[in-house]
């Protein structure tokens, strides 16, 4: 039917368009309820696919690299946003794909996610629920719900990313929050209770497959809310990075 509609519509389908494709170059997109694209493409990153030319030493003009780049950050919040909603089901879920819990998810969604906003009726009876709607931060709202149900807060994905390095590194560039609402995430993982100093299950210290610290990773992106945020918490600012042993990389999912 696809092709159909350029010969209905007066064009032939061996015409070459100003990309020199034809309509059976292109391949439909297709959406789900959301309108999200629905990408047939497993989720894979632009270095992975990089890699991936380099080894079978095909030749790829840049033009066929940018594709799955300028797709990718479309894939991973469809990939977000279904562990969001397993979450709702099960809060322990972690994406057998991924490695990602809730958590992780939630560090790359957007916040105009319609999936954020169906929390409104877990809140009914929380006393500090009127707090985080005043502000208006679903993202907030979602994170202080998930942890009062008791998910791993130390669980690294398969990225080697923990949940406090995910909300300081993979936040949406075009989200353009503020250093305050950032650290404000952060607090909301680290704290039962910022104000009398109740912490979470939480090893702030903890570090990445590169033997980075959640505090290396805010200073060296110039973060200094959320260093003082991990400061307060605990964090060592005398620890030092480097590469961790090799049984780093054996997971328990």
């Amino acid at each position: 039917m696809f092709y159909s509609l350029f010969a209905n519509a007066g064009y032939d389908s061996t015409s070459l368009d100003r990309f020199g494709k034809t309509p059976y170059d292109v391949i439909p997109l297709t959406y789900d309820c959301h309108g999200q694209v629905i990408d047939p493409v497993p989720i894979s990153s632009f270095h992975e696919i990089r890699a991936t030319v380099r080894a079978s030493g095909e030749r790829k003009t840049e033009e066929s690299l940018i594709f799955p780049q300028w797709r990718l950050p479309h894939v991973k919040q469809i990939k977000a946003q279904e562990v969001v909603l397993e979450a709702r089901r099960n809060p322990a879920y972690v994406d057998p794909e991924t490695g990602d819990n809730v958590l992780h998810a939630l560090s790359r969604l957007k916040s105009s996610n319609d999936t954020l906003l169906w929390l409104e009726h877990f809140y009914s009876r929380d006393n500090n629920a009127g707090l985080y709607k005043r502000e208006g931060n679903q993202i907030l709202l979602n994170i202080k719900y998930f942890i009062q149900k008791g998910i791993n807060l130390n669980l690294y994905n398969r990225e080697g990313s923990h949940p406090l390095k995910s909300f300081i590194c993979d936040r949406p560039s075009e989200e353009n929050e503020t250093g305050a609402t950032r650290s404000k995430y952060l607090d909301a993982i680290l704290w039962k209770d910022c104000m009398e100093r109740v912490s979470n299950d939480i090893n702030v210290n903890m570090k990445d497959r590169e033997g980075a610290t959640a505090l290396h990773s805010a200073a060296v992106l110039g973060r200094p809310d959320s260093v003082r945020s991990l400061i307060t918490a605990g964090a060592n600012v005398n620890a030092r990075s480097g590469k961790l042993p090799t049984e780093f990389d054996e997971y328990n999912y």
